[in-house]
């Protein structure tokens, strides 16, 4: 979980959770302190996910009721938060589903974000390129090189590389 601050606004990327060490019997998997984001919860303005595996979403269930925003990501990666927040029985958040192939730029608050894809175990995994006033950030999310990916959809490295 990232979270970024400027001025007023803060953008949470990735609510996943941590695993247990082998010095942590009993422990089934750790969630973010969000202490400092509760205490400015009101200057919270949306969430982006990169990709839909547990250290990225996993602690939706326990986030989405804190920060009630709008959830930002591709297509597969917001149908697998709802999966994760199901048995929570918690209101559906706002998803906005965002298309990394047309690079479709997003405003949030002083945020503009843009997914870019990249290529993972799992399908429809993105980088986050999140423009501020400050200068731009690149959250690359989790990658790997892959020639021949299953859904066939190739990292876009020249994008990335703009």
């Amino acid at each position: 979980m990232m979270a970024i601050e400027l001025g007023n606004d803060i953008l949470i990327v990735d609510i996943g959770f941590g695993f247990p060490e082998a010095d942590q019997p009993g422990v089934d998997y750790i969630i973010p302190d969000v202490t400092y984001l509760e205490r400015n919860r009101h200057k919270v303005r949306g969430i982006v996910i990169t990709h839909g595996h547990m250290d990225h979403i996993g602690a939706a269930g326990y986030m989405i009721p804190k920060f009630p925003v709008p959830i930002y990501g591709s297509r597969l990666s917001l149908g697998m938060v709802g999966k994760q927040i199901e048995e929570f029985k918690i209101r559906t958040p706002q998803y906005v589903v965002m298309d990394p192939e047309k690079h479709e730029r997003v405003q949030i608050a002083g945020f503009n974000i843009e997914l870019v894809r990249v290529t993972h175990t799992i399908a429809d995994s993105t980088a986050v390129v999140i423009r501020s006033a400050a200068g731009v950030i690149i959250n690359t999310g989790d990658w790997r090189l892959d020639p021949d990916p299953l859904d066939g959809k190739h990292m876009d490295l020249a994008r990335l590389g703009e």
